[in-house]
């Protein structure tokens, strides 16, 4: 016969004990869900003074932030933070060294799960730089790390490297960009030059290639473009694995090309650059080109430490073509250039002097005068052979920057411990003469000595060279010409030029002319002397018609 039982206290609990424990996990597992694929956004501005005070330990400078940091929680966290400012370095004036608008992080926690680190997005805009040098060499971007009262602790070989290498294996990039970045440079005169990054944007996932492409203008007007794909980034480090890089830069009518590989430390480097105009990569780079105009310049690029080789070098610049090897040894104290150049046409009148293109004069100087008021106004300066030592075969097809017909030229430049000794020769305006220059660019003032000779040769076109005199023919035995002058600057070593001319045994006529009627003379003795800032003195005996 059935009854009723009545319910008990304890099934009661116990009923309910279930019903809340599951709407507390429900609850749960919709929060988690919530803040996984939603998340919840939180201030973590009472972190700021935390973290600027570890910025500004690691970096040696004051560290700030004025702006809001905002963290979002969730399987893909963000980042937010605004008004970053990092102080100059001590003794540079004009405000902050960098300073940040707003940078914004994105990860993604899910690829963790296959032990990668996923970065979605890194944002930065309105980033601002001011970079200085003063006249002793010091920067503001060279960052002294101190820790006060603290050793760095020693790390095992390898281990650091071992980090580095795991750290870019499990590194996944998908979008870096840069906004609004504004570089200002101030050389040691106060002057300032600008460099603005419109927008920069990268790209680096895991196992794939870097790609950067950015595009800016440089002092604030001439536009520029950079596109530049490299390899797996996790390869880099990894001198068995060669790394390619290939990239484009385009800047008004310029374009400079470049690809090769690295390995750890060295490289091989293939490149190519034509401009309508040299000085446009003048404005570019903010450095002092020679005014050549249109040029173009390619070959390859090898480097390991403390050595650089240009390999198949062409350049055609101006009224200046060229061909050859050079090798550059910084090893040793001081850096020492080696190779072997051919030139078929040589113009070094724009190289030597500092103005701009249109003072230039189109067509090569007709006259040792015209040559005197080019070199009066020359900024080389002879002390620089100091700085390098070299040892350069140069053969030049046709030397235009100087008067009459030059051409054939073959010399040797050696400069050792500032000393140049230059054995040439070449044939001028049909005469082949040989001598050498010698230059001591440690003496004080600096001195220049050339000579140049021929023995038992045709006159050629030397009498309308040097004295301006037409229709002379005949033959020398022998013709000497000196030159010595004392000075740093090219314009001090004219101005201090010692000119001296011998020739003897001349068998000559003049008045070889259309039209004309040769007179013979000779030309037993023939000497002239233009010391500098006197008066030309001269000795000459001879014969006129043989009497």
């Amino acid at each position: 016969m059935p009854t009723d039982i009545p319910r008990s206290p304890f099934r009661r609990l116990l009923r309910w004990m279930l019903w809340t424990a599951g709407s507390l996990f429900l609850i749960g597992v919709l929060g988690f869900a919530y803040v996984t694929f939603i998340g919840i956004t939180v201030d973590a501005s009472r972190l700021r003074g935390r973290i600027a005070t570890v910025f500004s330990d690691a970096l040696g400078r004051e560290v700030r932030f004025e702006g809001p940091m905002d963290l979002e929680i969730s399987a893909r966290p963000k980042l937010r933070v605004g008004g970053l400012h990092i102080a100059n370095a001590p003794g540079f004036t004009g405000g902050d060294f960098a300073s940040l608008g707003e940078a914004r992080l994105a990860l993604d926690l899910w690829p963790l799960l296959q032990k990668r680190l996923q970065i979605e997005e890194v944002i930065g805009s309105q980033v601002r730089v001011r970079l200085q040098t003063s006249a002793d060499g010091a920067n503001n971007w060279t960052f002294l790390r101190v820790r006060r009262g603290a050793q760095q602790p020693a790390t095992a070989p390898g281990t650091s490297a071992g980090n580095a290498d795991r750290a870019l294996a499990l590194l996944d990039i998908q979008q870096v960009t840069l906004e609004n970045l504004n570089v200002e440079y101030v050389g040691p005169a106060g002057k300032s030059h600008y460099f603005d990054l419109h927008k920069l944007s990268a790209q680096s996932p895991s196992g794939r290639p870097l790609k950067v492409m950015l595009n800016g203008a440089v002092e604030k007007k001439f536009p520029y473009r950079v596109d530049f794909t490299g390899g797996v980034p996790a390869d880099l480090s990894d001198p068995a694995k060669p790394w390619p890089v290939e990239m484009t830069l385009t800047f008004l009518s310029s374009t400079l090309t470049a690809n090769g590989t690295l390995s750890g430390r060295s490289g091989q480097i293939g490149f190519g650059l034509g401009t309508e105009n040299l000085l446009e990569f003048e404005r570019l780079f903010q450095t002092k080109l020679p005014p050549v105009g249109a040029s173009g310049i390619a070959g390859t690029i090898a480097f390991e430490p403390g050595k650089v080789s240009l390999k198949q070098l062409g350049a055609a610049m101006g009224g200046t073509a060229l061909i050859g090897d050079l090798d550059f040894d910084y090893s040793a104290a001081k850096p020492r250039v080696s190779g072997a150049l051919t030139v078929p046409v040589l113009d070094l009148r724009p190289f030597l002097v500092d103005r701009p293109t249109e003072d230039v004069p189109a067509a090569p100087p007709r006259s040792l005068t015209e040559v005197y008021r080019e070199l009066s106004r020359a900024s080389f300066t002879l002390t620089e052979l100091t700085r390098a030592d070299a040892d350069v075969t140069l053969r030049v097809g046709q030397w235009v920057s100087l008067p009459g017909d030059v051409s054939d030229v073959s010399l040797r430049v050696k400069i050792e411990n500032g000393i140049l000794r230059t054995p040439m020769q070449a044939t001028v305006t049909g005469v082949k003469l040989q001598g050498d220059a010698h230059v001591d660019g440690t003496a004080s003032p600096p001195t220049f000595r050339l000579a140049l000779g021929t023995r038992d040769s045709d006159l050629g076109g030397l009498a309308e060279l040097l004295a301006g005199v037409r229709g002379v023919e005949g033959k020398l035995g022998r013709f000497d010409l000196r030159l010595s002058a004392r000075g740093d600057q090219v314009n001090e070593l004219v101005r201090s030029l010692d000119v001296r001319l011998d020739i003897a045994r001349g068998r000559l006529s003049y008045g070889n002319l259309e039209g004309g009627k040769p007179v013979e003379f000779t030309l037993e003795k023939l000497s002239v002397a233009l010391p500098a800032g006197k008066a030309l003195k001269g000795e000459m005996r001879g014969s006129l018609l043989g009497e």
